[in-house]
């Protein structure tokens, strides 16, 4: 799996997690009426919104890499963080508006201008970046965070903006909100996956095994590799391969790999350290990986 049919199936997540938010809210606003007032129905929009992305994005890694731990682990951590940012994202942006009325700083010009569309959008920014940073969080990498809430705030603004202002050119709420959550969940997969491809150190191309021909990009400073819960791939299907088997660490010269303490080889000759070169073959007990520029 190339970097580009990650953007691909990215973009699919968020596709997903958007249908089943807008046929939420759709569900929502059919019983609006007895659902209370516009502030309580803009929170259970905020929440359903982050819980279906953060859901999607969250189990994205472990989906993509056939991990089912990691996809089940990954998503309801996301679950929770997504509608936990939706909530306070809702509260705080209705909480601004509010605070800007009272303050009489709005007149009927400004409302029919594109301040109001920039704050909610604003608003949508910090969910895509809240969404963009759970695999960071779930692998206590702050460089992987990082990159995630990059990307996914970018695309959190941009989705955002549009789902804003389609509401205000189209006369037909029930697309205007669809196109809008749909074009917001494949924005915050599109750049998500360009940042993590362009800030990633390469590739590792699993050439062995049950999950053979599987990716994994080298976004984190520190990766290890292992049968142990923390190795950045689900390895337990292997043999002779030890909890922490093998570090990988990016340095100013390119990424190091380091024996811990099981024995590695790299082009058939045992290593204990050593600095990797592109189609370097990285061997540990049953496993075989390639090691690829990003592409």
């Amino acid at each position: 799996m190339t970097a580009f049919i990650k953007k691909i199936l990215l973009c699919l997540l968020g596709l997903s997690g958007a249908l089943c938010a807008w046929a939420s809210l759709e569900i929502m606003l059919f019983w609006g009426d007895s659902a209370g007032g516009y502030f309580l129905l803009s929170l259970i929009e905020g929440i359903i919104i982050g819980l279906f992305f953060g859901f999607v994005f969250g189990s994205a890694d472990g989906i993509l890499l056939s991990d089912k731990r990691r996809a089940l682990e990954g998503g309801l951590s996301g679950l929770c963080i997504g509608a936990l940012a939706g909530a306070a994202v809702t509260v705080l942006v209705q909480g601004l508006l509010t605070a800007l009325f009272n303050m009489e700083l709005f007149s009927r010009k400004t409302e029919a201008s594109l301040v109001l569309p920039l704050i909610r959008a604003a608003g949508w920014c910090i969910l895509g970046a809240a969404i963009g940073s759970i695999d960071g969080l779930r692998s206590r990498s702050p460089r992987r965070a990082g990159i995630g809430i990059s990307g996914g705030a970018l695309g959190g603004l941009l989705g955002g903006l549009l789902l804003e202002l389609a509401g205000r050119f189209l006369s037909n709420g029930f697309a205007a909100r669809g196109i809008g959550i749909l074009v917001m969940g494949t924005c915050i997969g599109l750049f998500y996956s360009i940042f993590e491809a362009q800030r990633s150190f390469g590739i590792l191309k699993v050439l062995t095994g049950t999950i053979r021909g599987k990716e994994y990009l080298l976004a984190s400073a520190k990766t290890i590799l292992g049968s142990s819960r923390r190795s950045a791939m689900d390895l337990r299907g292997y043999k002779g391969i030890e909890d922490e088997h093998l570090l990988l660490r990016a340095e100013k010269n390119g990424v190091l790999a380091e024996s811990l303490r099981g024995k590695v080889t790299i082009n058939e000759k045992p290593a204990e350290k050593k600095t990797l070169r592109y189609e370097d073959v990285i061997e540990l007990g049953s496993l075989k990986l390639l090691f690829l520029p990003v592409r």
